[in-house]
């Protein structure tokens, strides 16, 4: 008997409370077969600020201690153990490509607020550039700009 390997999903979002949309078709996935969760927050501090700067590591952190409390959200919606992350990047695009040198994928999934500044950072481009990572992406949410 062979165990079905999972489907692997990259969450990139800027939210670190998971929106019903995004819980519905995690469950939706979830139910059709084994998937393996990483969300991933790109950090939310302007992008002027450098990325060694103290400010920084403290909204990484903060956005960390954020996660932690909704953690078990993304999993009860999952069935499984997800792993959550805030990257040191504010570019949503850098965030995911240094995710991906350390984690594998099989698809990333965009999910954003559609509040006026995750449009920005969440651009119409954004989904142009993560064509380049070669992984499947499906954008849930409510962002006029990557639909």
């Amino acid at each position: 008997m062979s165990v079905e390997s999972p489907h692997r999903i990259l969450v990139l979002t800027d939210l670190t409370e998971p929106s019903p949309a995004l819980l519905s078709m995690l469950r939706a996935r979830a139910d059709e077969s084994p998937i393996a969760v990483r969300v991933l927050v790109p950090n939310p501090t302007r992008a002027e600020v450098r990325l060694l700067h103290p400010e920084r590591h403290l909204a990484a952190e903060a956005a960390e201690l954020a996660l932690m409390f909704v953690q078990d959200v993304y999993e009860q919606a999952t069935g499984s153990r997800v792993r959550t992350a805030v990257s040191l990047r504010h570019d949503p695009f850098e965030a995911v490509e240094e995710d991906l040198f350390g984690h594998e994928a099989d698809e990333i999934v965009v999910a954003t607020s559609g509040g006026a500044q995750p449009a920005r950072r969440f651009h119409h481009q954004l989904a142009q550039r993560l064509v380049r990572t070669h992984l499947p992406v499906t954008v849930v949410g409510s962002s006029p700009a990557l639909a």
